[in-house]
């Protein structure tokens, strides 16, 4: 893309997962490759060829969870449903939800993700975004608070944040890049002051985005 959003009729030559050459400049690229040729051609006649979507907000642990209480109000559905099923996951289950979330995600064309993950396994979740290739944004869901939320979703500021922290030491920058980790207090009723003074001492001490729910 350029700032005119120019669109080019023509070939598009990618080397080594970038692209190297668009239009009248792939000839003259093909010619540094070994052989003159690139190693596999698609056919994309009459097709658009466009960057990948970017999904800015996104909870892969809840994908198989669509359809239940759609109508309710927010904290009915967060107690009554959301946060009782986050709190049931396994990692086996919370793997299966983000790979379903991620092969829809891809067949729409998004190629990049911002996702809050939940309180438990978000390590597992991850691990399955490593595997997958998409580029993701993601971090763990910090809740030391709320009325009605299951006990086991409840940590800590200390344990929330050390926990947060955890998952950015093994896996911000991880995957060549691809991957990026954010700290991720879910929202203002789940969150304590201590914990939310906990999260932006250690965002600008360590360049951590912050991702959570606001108005």
């Amino acid at each position: 893309m350029d700032a005119a959003g120019t669109v080019l009729n023509g070939d598009l030559l990618v080397v080594d997962d970038r692209i190297a050459a668009l239009g009248p400049g792939v000839p003259a690229a093909l010619q540094l490759l070994p052989g003159g040729k690139a190693d596999t051609v698609f056919d994309a006649t009459h097709a658009l060829v466009s960057p990948g979507f970017v999904h800015a907000h996104l909870h892969l642990c809840q994908t198989l969870f669509r359809g239940m209480a759609e109508q309710s109000d927010l904290l009915r559905w967060l107690r009554e449903r959301i946060w009782p099923l986050e709190c049931a996951h396994t990692e086996a289950s919370i793997a299966a939800s983000a790979r379903v979330g991620l092969a829809e995600l891809v067949a729409a064309g998004v190629t990049c993700v911002n996702d809050m993950g939940t309180v438990r396994h978000t390590g597992t979740i991850g691990t399955v975004l490593e595997e997958s290739g998409v580029r993701a944004i993601f971090g763990k869901a910090l809740m030391d608070r709320g009325e009605g939320a299951p006990a086991a979703l409840l940590e800590t500021p200390r344990a929330a944040l050390d926990d947060g922290l955890a998952l950015a030491k093994r896996f911000d920058g991880a995957a060549g890049g691809r991957l990026r980790v954010s700290l991720a207090p879910r929202f203002i009723l789940s969150c304590s002051e201590a914990l939310w003074r906990d999260v932006a001492a250690a965002s600008a001490e360590r360049g951590l985005l912050v991702h959570t729910h606001l108005a």
